[in-house]
Parts: C-alpha cells; structure tokens; sequence
C-alpha cells in the first residue's frame, strides 16, 4: 500500500463524512492519514502533498489548513450542501458534488471541479499528489489570535482577573462559579465588597467559544490562541490578554497556560491566588508545580488537606462554591416519570458519562417510567449519543438539551427529581449544590472530595460507589416507587445548604481572602515557574530561536542577572537548556534547579515532553528484544503526542476501547480483544494519563499472552491504587 502523502481531516466524531472514500483510495492503492482531532491534528509533515477538509470554519480544519500551508501541501474542500460561501475559500481547490455548485463556486474566485462519487474524489486527490495545482492561498486570515481591549483600572478599586480555560467548549463548573462570583462582586447594591472582579475566558479551539458567551455584562473577556502558536506564543499572548486587563490579583484555576502567564507577572506586584478546584492528583501536581503563588483556596475539606501544608505562611481558605437557593424546596409529582438530569461536561475522563447509559439499562431493565435529561456540552457528546442511538428504549426517554445557560439551568432544576452524577473525582460539585438549592435529591458516586461534607446517604442524597452504576439505577427504581421518600429527600437536600452557600457568603469569603493577600508583602526572590510547562501544548516549535531570545527575557524579569546557555557558568544564576528533538533534559533540569539555579528550557519550555518519554519507553523495550509496538490509547493524550509516530519506531498500530474510526495516523485501530490477532504485538505502551490504570486492568489477557505492557504514569501490578513512583512495565 502506497503512502502518498494524502491526508484527511474528520472534524466530527460518528459517522464518516466521507462515505467510501477511504475504500476508493485503497482500490488505488493509497493509504491516506485520516485525522480525527479531538484535540490538534499533528501528522501533516512535509510529506503531506495534499490535505482534504469538509469544513473550513472548525477549529480542527482551521488548524490542519493553516499546518497544510506551512507544509506546502495542496489543499482541497470538499463542499457540500452547508457550504455557502460568499467569496473565496482559503483552499487551492473545491470539490463540489454537482456542476451548479462548481459554478457558483468558480465565479467566487474558487478553482473549482465536480467530483460526485468517492471514486471521483479519490482520483482527483490521487492526481494531485502527484501534480499538486497550488494558488497560494495566504493562511494569516485563518489566524484566530483575540486579545480583549485595554481596560483602565478604577482608582482605589482592585482589579481581579480569573483565568478559565476552555477547550471544546464553555461548559463546566469553575466557568459558572468564575461568572458569578464576578456578578457578585458586582453587585453593589446590598455592599460594596471593593474589588473589580473579571472572568476572562481564554480559548484554545476557535470555534467552541461564541462572542456571546462573553454574556452581556462586561465582566467577561475572551483571549483566543492561535492553535498553531508556539508554546512559547502562546504564553505570550495570555499574558499581553491579561495585562489589557490591568490585575491587582490572577486567578489561574486550572493550566498551566495559565499559571505560567499568571507568574511572569508577579515581578510586576501581581498577586496570584490559586485555587484547589478538585482533589484530583493533576490539580495538586499543578499548584505544586507552580509553587510561587500568594495564597490559595480549597473548595472542600479534602483539598484543604494538601493545600495547607504547602501553604507556609501563606494566606489559605476553604470556601465553597456559591449557588442559588430556593426559598423552599420544590414540589415532587405524585406521578409520572421520574426525572433524571445530568449536568455538567460530556466528557468521559472524570465524568465517566457512559456509565449513564448503563444507569439507563439498569432503569429499563426493571421497566422504570423515566425522562432522562442531558445538560451540557464536550467533545464525548457525539460517542454518546451514537452509543445512545444503539439502544432501544421501551420504558423511558432522554432528552439532549445541549449548552444551556446557568440561568436557564437553575430555572430547569424546578422540574428535576433527581440530579445524577457519576463522577471519578470533584471537588464540591455545584451541580450537586445546585440540586440541593433547589430541593432536588443528589445521585452521586462517593469521591475522596465534597461528598461527606454534604451528603448523608439515603438522608439527603444517594451515593454509591465510583464504577457502580448498576448500583445507581438499583437505588433510583427506589426512589421512583417511592415518592413520599422522594420528597423528603429533597427537602433534607435543601435544608443542608440553606443560608450555607449562598452568593454571598461566597463573595464574602473572597473579599477576606484577597484583603489577606494584598497586605502580606510580597516574596521577590527571583523565579523560573513563569517558564515551567508540564502540559503539552503543542510540542513542534517553529521559531526557535526567538523562543530562546524570549525565555532570556523573561529570566531577567524574574530578577535573574547572569544567565548561561546549555550549562551552568561560574557566575551564573540561571541557565536556558537547549533541547533537541528526543532528547531527554529532565534529569539536567533537576540537577541545575537543586544547585540552585533558575532553569527554563528551550524551545518549547517542556521539562519532559511525553513524546520523548515515550520514544524512551519503546527504546528500552526494543533493547530487550521487543519489535512490533501497539500504542493503547487514540485519545488526548495520544493525539499531542502525535509526533512519536513520525520518529522511525516500530509501531504497527493502536488500540482503543471504542475506535472512532477504522485508522489513524496511517495506522489501523483495533479493540483490546483483536490486538494479538490482528497487530501481533509483542509490547504494549498506554498513552493516557487519566485512564491509565483502567487500561492496565484491561490489559490483562495481553499479559498472560506474554506481552510487555509499559505505564509512563504508576506502577500497578495487582494493585487498585497507583503509588508515586512514575513508570513501569510487566508481562
């Protein structure tokens, strides 16, 4: 099968957007890339000839269009029926399905063909690989890069900004807690609490925020980044975003996008606060890693446990998310249905949602009568439903009402049961404190966080264990014949948090938090967590050395006078280590950092990129005899690592739980069950940090195959709970 630098970019997940094609180009014996970017499409590499797209407009063919550009690959869209441009595509080419549109195509300026058929298409994409016909079309215009406009800070009124990142979407918790602790301090007619506070909403996919979302009360502000941006860019353009705002006090959340634009600031006098929004490992490894913050929040007990002693002397509160709070509990129907919601994000690392289709099973299973209502947004909404769309429903249905407003959420929650919510961690869920807000009964799995501090099982609340949820649908049929229980639950849920939560209250709290910070004096020993990246953004670097120019910049901001390049001079009080492609620099970066040094690394600031920890791991296992690599994992995690595909490693294909489509990356996807069969592989390496010990459990009849399995996160063995050390491999 012939490589011919044909590459395809899927945008959404499900069904094909291009029925038969990939089937045509084989017949021509051509093995196209297919991308299917939940996250950025890497695998355009200057061997792609040409790139085919079926939207121009998405953040994914934005990205992959502009990447084609820097490639020199010939671009072409295929147009259907949605496609109504009134001026020129950024393409060289159109591929219409009819002559009427490859006029009215042409005659916008468009160099146009008609392709009807998948053999049409495909011939055309095999001839332009070979005879690629360019226009040159410029892709700055594709650039998404927003700032929001300078804003002047009142006199004697501090300003604060909080900082919430949004991939695929808005929706999520910490955006409605950041919006309304804005209005809160906002509103100034029942006290004027001092300070100006401001969400700034700071967008990595160009098409997931709308200007709207900003809402209409100029407290909300709106940076795109530009998805092609270095890491380096990136961070910069946050932070001339934030400095347009004039802060007294950032508050980064959750990032470290944001931390680390958040910390070059401080040499400026800009307070930073951090803030414990769950109890999950990645939240605490962030706020530890970046460790120059002036003071920090813990939205539960749970997080107060570890943000305490990290504190010193640092001002620390726990204080827990304001929502709104009925004046009485409502009313429970005598009959009818029973009415489910979930809220929150659809996504299944840490919301788990497709174990709301086994709760869905289970209702069925013991004929419930339910409506099962869906609030909310994410890039696993599509799986779902396609999931969804295999069941037949006899006794119940669901209802997908999409992104919705905080406003209209708390509206809706009059016309709830129960909330259900199945999550692997929290923090303080608020959409459980808004269920109980508004008398509806909480179905929760017990997480290390905010649960016990809330809820009294079978009192106020159900909670069953995480992974359980035929347990959950076992104790909702409860509730379901029961209403008189129903109704006393609820109104237990509401006199919980009644006159504890409020708006308020909450703001309150900040107010106390923020006097505290602004009069400690600040520390100003200099410090490099402004140029320190665990995350990875986006690995490929284009401008290098500017990025080097830029880091030694933002050393002699933090304070830093003497700074070395690659390796610590005498006199040095800083070093910048250059990091080339495979290269592994984190032991260096340990070693300078312990001999007290400021370090940074160059050009992409990744202390240790996954991509070369895993080229590591298959390394190590090919000096042990091991040739035929599996990837586990097509996810996240997988696709910002794309660049390991591309290193001259003997991977012969992934594997995926859910394949979302028949290859990727050139390679061919299979289930756990068809891996030995099909890919014969005699190591297996897991890319994910969020499902990682999952996938080792999984893993387990591969094991006894005799196949090496590799974790890059914990060490497992027979074990439920990962311990600290990081990495491992087992037969």
């Amino acid at each position: 099968m012939e490589r011919a630098g044909i590459a395809i970019v899927q945008e959404v997940p499900g069904p094909d957007r291009f029925p038969g094609l990939d089937d045509a180009l084989r017949r021509r014996g051509i093995d196209a890339a297919w991308l299917l970017p939940e996250e950025t499409p890497h695998g355009l590499t200057d061997a792609t000839r040409v790139l085919l797209v079926g939207e121009t407009r998405t953040f994914a063919a934005r990205y992959a269009l502009r990447r084609a550009g820097r490639v020199g690959a010939c671009t072409v869209l295929l147009a259907g029926e949605e496609e109504r441009r009134t001026g020129p595509a950024p393409v060289d080419m159109v591929a219409c399905v009819n002559r009427d549109d490859e006029r009215r195509m042409t005659a916008l300026g468009n160099d146009a063909v008609t392709t009807p058929t998948a053999e049409a298409v495909a011939a055309l994409l095999s001839e332009l690989a070979r005879q690629p016909r360019r226009k040159r079309r410029s892709i700055d215009a594709l650039d998404p890069t927003c700032l929001p406009a300078r804003i002047a800070r009142q006199p004697g009124r501090p300003r604060v900004v909080s900082l919430v990142r949004c991939g695929d979407s808005p929706v999520g918790g910490v955006t409605t807690w950041s919006h309304r602790l804005a209005r809160a301090f906002a509103d100034r007619e029942q006290l004027d609490l001092g300070y100006d506070v401001r969400t700034l909403l700071v967008v990595t996919h160009a098409d997931s925020v709308a200007p709207d979302d900003a809402g209409d009360d100029e407290l909300t502000h709106r940076c795109v980044i530009d998805p092609m941006a270095d890491q380096w860019q990136a961070i910069r353009t946050l932070r001339q975003a934030i400095e347009n705002l004039d802060p007294t006090i950032i508050l980064p959340n959750y990032g470290d996008l944001c931390f680390a634009a958040s910390m070059q600031l401080r040499p400026q006098g800009v307070r930073v606060v951090a803030i414990a929004h769950t109890d999950h490992t990645t939240c605490r490894g962030m706020i530890e890693f970046h460790d120059r913050w002036d003071g920090a929040v813990g939205v539960s007990a749970a997080c107060m446990g570890w943000i305490e002693p990290l504190s010193g002397n640092r001002p620390t509160a726990r204080i827990v998310y304001g929502v709104p709070v009925g004046g009485a509990p409502r009313r429970v129907a005598d009959r009818g249905p029973l009415q489910l919601a979930y809220v929150g994000r659809m996504v299944e690392p840490q919301k788990r949602i497709s174990d709301l289709l086994v709760v869905i099973d289970g209702l069925e299973s013991r004929a419930v009568e339910y409506v099962f209502h869906m609030v909310g947004d994410g890039d696993g909404l599509a799986a779902w439903r396609h999931s969804l769309d295999r069941r037949r429903l006899r006794h119940g249905r669901v209802i997908v009402h999409g992104r919705q407003s905080p406003q209209w959420v708390e509206q809706f929650l009059g016309r709830v049961d129960v909330s259900v919510l199945v999550s692997d961690y929290e923090g303080t869920s608020i959409t459980m404190l808004e269920s109980m807000g508004a008398g509806v009964v909480p179905a929760v799995t017990r997480v290390s966080s905010g649960v016990d501090e809330w809820i009294r099982d079978g009192e106020n609340g159900v909670v069953v264990p995480i992974g359980a949820p035929e347990e959950m649908a076992a104790r909702l049929s409860e509730l379901a014949a029961d209403r008189t229980r129903l109704a006393s639950m609820g109104r237990a849920a509401w006199d919980t948090v009644r006159g504890s939560i409020g708006l308020g209250i909450m703001a309150r709290c900040y107010r106390e938090l923020f006097d505290a910070v602004i009069e400690r004096p600040m520390d100003r020993t200099p410090t490099d967590t402004g140029l320190r990246i665990c995350e990875s953004w986006n690995e490929s670097v284009e401008q290098p050395r500017q990025a080097t120019v830029w880091i030694d910049t933002v050393l002699r901001e933090a304070g830093y006078r003497n700074i070395a390049v690659d390796a610590p001079t005498e006199d040095c009080d800083a070093v910048i280590v250059r990091s080339r492609r495979g290269e592994v620099v984190e032991d260096r970066v340990r070693q300078y950092r312990d001999m007290g040094l400021g370090v940074a690394v160059s050009p992409h600031l990744l202390e240790a990129p996954v991509t070369d920890r895993m080229q590591s791991a298959v390394l190590q296992a090919m000096k042990e005899g091991c040739r035929r690599v599996a990837i586990y994992g097509v996810g996240r995690h997988t696709r910002r690592s794309a660049g390991i595909f591309h290193r001259d490693l003997p991977i012969v294909g992934l594997i995926d739980d859910e394949p979302p489509g028949p290859r990727l990356f050139g390679l061919p996807i299979v289930t756990p069950d068809r891996a030995l069969r099909e890919l014969k592989p005699d190591v297996i390496l897991l890319s994910s940090d969020a499902w990682e010990q999952r996938m080792w459990h999984r893993c387990a009849a591969l094991r006894e195959a005799g196949v090496l399995v590799i974790t890059l996160y914990g060490q497992y063995g027979h074990t439920e709970q990962a311990p600290e050390t990081v990495g491992g491999a087992s037969r």
